[in-house]
């Protein structure tokens, strides 16, 4: 009885198996052993596979492969512990994609040159203009007796629901 229960718990074998993984990127990004990824043939019959934690890449198809050694998730140690392990990363993107870095650095500045834009006196002007139209237009009994007249669907209220005046008096 000890041995069914025993192997019920078993780990799962995995080293014949690649991980997926859609996280951190647009692209997926394939983790597993070397046997595992050679088996899928996305792997060019003809790679040079790389040394300890070196990298080889490759274009395909529009597409740019880097392969790299990976220390695994749970390991503990120096790195140079890890230097034969077989658990690997096979990464893409297409092949005329700029880099990551230079994504993010082409985005902040857009935003920060939205932001100085914001703060021109003729953009804090019109911000101050619209602000007053919604103030007037909010305090317009005739506009408001418009927005009632309007079939739309009431806004819940967050919250405890109120009690009555009843209710709350006998508590």
């Amino acid at each position: 009885m000890a041995a069914q229960t025993q192997g019920a718990f078993a780990p799962a074998d995995l080293s014949g198996e690649i991980i997926v993984d859609t996280q951190l990127s647009w692209f997926p990004r394939y983790y597993g052993r070397r046997a595992a990824l050679e088996a899928e043939g996305v792997i060019p019959k003809d790679l040079v596979w790389p040394e300890k934690f070196t990298s080889a890449e490759w274009e395909e198809n529009g597409l740019r492969f880097e392969l790299r050694r990976l220390r695994p998730a749970e390991a503990k140690g120096p790195r140079k512990q890890f230097e034969s392990v077989d658990w690997w990363l096979l990464a893409f993107r297409p092949a005329n994609q700029k880099p990551w870095l230079e994504r993010e650095v082409e985005r902040r500045a857009r935003e920060l040159a939205e932001f100085i834009k914001s703060q021109r006196p003729d953009a804090v002007r019109a911000r101050g203009e619209e602000f007053k139209a919604w103030y007037k237009a909010n305090r317009d009994p005739a506009f408001q007796a418009f927005k009632a007249r309007l079939p739309l669907p009431s806004a819940k209220r967050r919250g405890r629901p109120v009690r009555s005046e009843q209710e709350a008096n006998h508590v």
